[in-house]
């Protein structure tokens, strides 16, 4: 799912979709790859595509409206093609990170607002584990990691100049892809402990969770899928 400038589109069979109504209409463009997985703020979006095999990425692309319609630029490629990965932007920067071959995780950045685009390379989260989610908040880069000893999940910060290092315990597990930034200095997560779902917060400054209850769903809205090509 993609949220551009507070339109939302769904990728699914090759296609763009937009809900209009009760009915899905098929915007006017298609990916030229395929998209690995999809991110962004709630205003800007971006995709990233596959290289060489389903799982590893090279190709990024920035989503925006144009009279309305859903257009995509290719940015610059990654300088090498990752696999596992998550991205995170954070007003005009952009991260994504992910394993080189040999499984050696690496980071890279890029500035949206540079006059030639480019990427930086920046220390990947080396944690003793699996990268599960990445966050961009302010000026660091954070990154939930699930250790290997199933001793619950971490999260790790990398600082400007600095190394990563960790700085909490997730107070649950994270649901899948349920982390962000809203507002100064604080992450929101949604957690999961066998079945229920509740809602924290992590303050950057104190490094301190606050619980805000639980999340009760409504029930899944019917209304069909795209339709078949």
């Amino acid at each position: 799912m993609l949220v551009v400038e507070g339109q939302s589109f769904v990728l699914a069979k090759g296609q763009a979709w937009s809900r209009e109504g009760d009915a899905w209409r098929a915007a006017n463009w298609q990916p030229s790859g395929t998209i690995v997985t999809a991110f962004g703020d709630g205003r800007s979006a971006f995709a990233l595509l596959a290289a060489e095999s389903a799982d590893a990425v090279q190709g990024v692309l920035q989503f925006s409206l144009v009279e309305g319609q859903l257009s995509a630029r290719a940015l610059p490629a990654l300088p090498i093609a990752l696999r596992d990965v998550h991205a995170s932007v954070n007003g005009s920067n952009v991260y994504v990170h992910g394993l080189e071959a040999g499984a050696k995780p690496q980071l890279y950045a890029l500035a949206l607002k540079d006059a030639v685009l480019a990427w930086r390379a920046l220390p990947g989260c080396d944690a003793a584990g699996v990268v599960e989610h990445l966050v961009a908040h302010e000026d660091a880069v954070y990154a939930v990691v699930a250790p290997a000893d199933g001793s619950g999940e971490r999260l790790y910060r990398l600082p400007p100049g600095k190394t990563w290092g960790e700085v909490s315990h997730l107070p649950g597990k994270l649901v899948a892809g349920a982390a962000r930034a809203v507002g100064q200095g604080h992450i929101l997560f949604v957690l999961d402990d066998h079945g229920a779902r509740s809602a924290a917060t992590f303050y950057t400054l104190t490094r301190e969770w606050a619980n805000h209850g639980s999340i009760t769903l409504a029930g899944e809205q019917q209304g069909g899928g795209p339709p078949d090509p």
